[in-house]
């Protein structure tokens, strides 16, 4: 059985959704967000929401690196836990990390509909399985933690966890505020929906040097465009051999 592909998913099922053309002149702006991903393509909705002048650059094809090969699962938790998170930044930064991240499903939620967003989305129930009972201490500490700031969790026993899901778990934390959606249409659709208000989107530009100033940004680019921005947002993996 071959559980990989040479392909994207995304791409492959979805097709070319839009193009966008290469940047040829230079231009200026106040926010350019640089990677027309998924994150990208947020911050350029909600930029051009709020009045701002912006523009998208990638140097793919928009949506071709790894939004276009997302697990598609949309999950309030972080990478850490909120109880080792607090170790970490603190537990006042912490709560106020999780308490976002937990609000940005429902923010989703009412954001797809609002932009027309064919994406799939759908609520979830999400589950977070412990194989030990190491893991099931950790887990009903964590359920304690998150309950406690007023979040969405349930914590499950072993009997439980095959009772409600019929699943092998010493233990198990599940919540309601989980959802699914193709991350590849929703970019598409956040970018359309961010040039309707004013931004520029090009894609098969890349930036290969950059100058920070006083007053802004400058950003040379491999077909010679220079774009000079009051802000810059760097929502791709960065090069630093390009740093002058």
């Amino acid at each position: 059985m071959e559980l990989t592909s040479d392909n994207p998913f995304w791409a492959v099922q979805d097709g070319l959704v839009a193009t966008y053309p290469p940047l040829r002149n230079e231009t200026g702006c106040d926010v350019v967000v640089v990677g027309a991903g998924i994150t990208g393509a947020m911050l350029a909705q909600r930029l051009a929401s709020d009045g701002h002048g912006v523009i998208v650059i990638d140097r793919r094809d928009i949506c071709t690196g790894s939004t276009s090969a997302s697990t598609a699962l949309l999950q309030y938790e972080i990478d850490i836990p909120l109880v080792e998170l607090a170790k970490i930044i603190g537990r006042e930064n912490a709560e106020r990390a999780y308490r976002i991240s937990h609000q940005a499903i429902d923010d989703l939620s009412e954001l797809v509909p609002s932009i027309s967003a064919d994406c799939g989305f759908q609520r979830k129930t999400s589950i977070y399985l412990a194989d030990d009972r190491k893991s099931a201490k950790l887990l009903a500490d964590e359920a304690r933690a998150r309950r406690s700031i007023g979040l969405d969790v349930c914590y499950h026993d072993e009997r439980a966890v095959l009772r409600d899901f019929g699943l092998k778990g010493v233990a198990a934390l599940s919540t309601l505020q989980a959802a699914s959606c193709d991350s590849y249409r929703l970019a598409h659709a956040l970018l359309n929906d961010a040039t309707k208000r004013g931004a520029e989107v090009y894609d098969r530009t890349e930036v290969v040097k950059y100058d920070c100033t006083d007053t802004g940004v400058r950003l040379e680019t491999n077909r010679g465009p220079v774009i000079t921005a009051r802000h810059t947002v760097i929502a791709n993996k960065i090069n630093h051999g390009n740093r002058p």
